[in-house]
């Protein structure tokens, strides 16, 4: 497929800024609104890679209710110039593939909040649509967020039901669980497979990963459990958790998301030596002109006219968001709001900029006073 030029137009509203990279189905763009000026990925189907379950599954992600800090999932779906696009926030941050391909092993801590961070995305979307079922985890489709260093993943396009046979997704190897592979029933553990393997990808490094990996296919196919002793004495906890997350049978793993993150939880608090109360130990509230209080917890935050004002018309619905994450900071950035989003009296964009307590925040003439303690 032949790349767009740079500055080409999508649908008379995205320019073309960048390429992004090229998946198994897609172009991934970056573009600004030029009439917003934020910026968003888009993802342009290539034609002959689209099969017709896939033409309906793009729509369908665009139509899913979910609302996670761990997700990011398609904004709409559209045609324009003959191409299928899938419309998409820009994340700042590189994927967790070249984060693995960059180096060696990860660290324990990261490696298990990072795979927290992909049992609570998958806890969210079960929760928003029962049985469903991502089926397609893996590093490729996780992005490390500058800068909250939070994991989210995206492409929910292959998505599946718990209790039916697969009916378009083929998983990605090594991290397709053996009844995915065999065409079998799936179950709500099917993605907790795919999350115990990357765990242990990261904890191992990719190089040495793929070495061991090369011998699973045939073995998942026969039902065989794979080999993951290599980390059994340099982490022998986690290596009990994954051990479960793996088995072949789906029955045998943890039965779902939440159960697995009740078992990861306890054990990234004791190597970090945070208690629950401490993940994020500061209190962060928002102080309206008019009155109004919002108290924001760890995540990302969005500031518009209905959480505000709904009677105030010169804030829009989406005027700015903002963060608190794992370190304990606070930022605040524009995102595309008409009128423009200030703090003392500077204004800002749509990077990110870090906020102190007593600052205040101006949605064009709306001051807002925050508070962090």
């Amino acid at each position: 497929m032949d790349y767009p030029e740079l500055g080409s137009i999508i649908d008379d509203k995205y320019e073309i800024i960048d390429i992004l990279g090229e998946g198994g189905t897609a172009l991934v763009l970056k573009c600004t609104n030029i009439q917003t000026g934020n910026i968003y990925a888009i993802k342009r189907f290539i034609p002959e890679r689209m099969s017709p379950v896939l033409k309906s599954r793009i729509f369908d992600e665009a139509k899913l209710t979910v609302k996670s800090n761990y997700i990011a999932k398609a904004i709409k779906t559209f045609k324009a110039d003959g191409f299928f696009h899938q419309l998409l926030y820009f994340l700042p941050g590189r994927d967790l593939s070249d984060i693995l391909n960059s180096g060696g092993p990860l660290d324990e801590q990261t490696s298990v909040y990072y795979a927290l961070c992909m049992a609570r995305a998958v806890a969210d979307l079960t929760a928003a649509h029962s049985g469903i079922v991502i089926t397609d985890l893996k590093p490729e489709n996780s992005r490390i967020i500058d800068p909250s260093g939070k994991l989210v993943i995206f492409d929910l396009s292959c998505f599946e039901f718990a209790g039916k046979y697969p009916e378009f997704s083929q998983g990605t190897m090594p991290y397709a669980p053996p009844e995915l592979i065999n065409r079998e029933i799936l179950w709500q553990s099917t993605d907790i497979y795919s999350i115990g393997i990357i765990l242990f990808e990261m904890l191992i490094g990719r190089e040495e990963f793929n070495r061991i990996s090369e011998q699973w296919s045939l073995n998942l196919r026969r039902g065989y459990k794979v080999n993951i002793s290599a980390i059994e004495s340099t982490y022998p906890d986690v290596f009990m958790i994954i051990d479960r997350a793996i088995e072949p049978d789906p029955s045998n793993r943890y039965n779902n998301a939440d159960e697995l993150i009740t078992r990861l939880m306890p054990y990234y608090q004791s190597i970090t030596g945070y208690s629950n109360a401490k993940i994020v130990s500061i209190k962060v509230i928002l102080i309206c002109e008019n009155g109004k209080k919002l108290c924001l917890r760890e995540g990302t935050t969005l500031i518009g006219r209905n959480i505000i004002d709904p009677n105030i018309c010169h804030i829009s619905e989406r005027h700015c968001e903002i963060m608190v994450d794992r370190k304990t900071n606070v930022l605040i950035r524009d995102i595309g709001s008409k009128y423009g989003t200030s703090v003392n009296g500077d204004r800002i964009d749509h990077q990110w900029v870090n906020l102190s307590d007593n600052d205040v925040i101006e949605l064009v003439d709306f001051k807002i006073r925050i508070r962090i303690a």
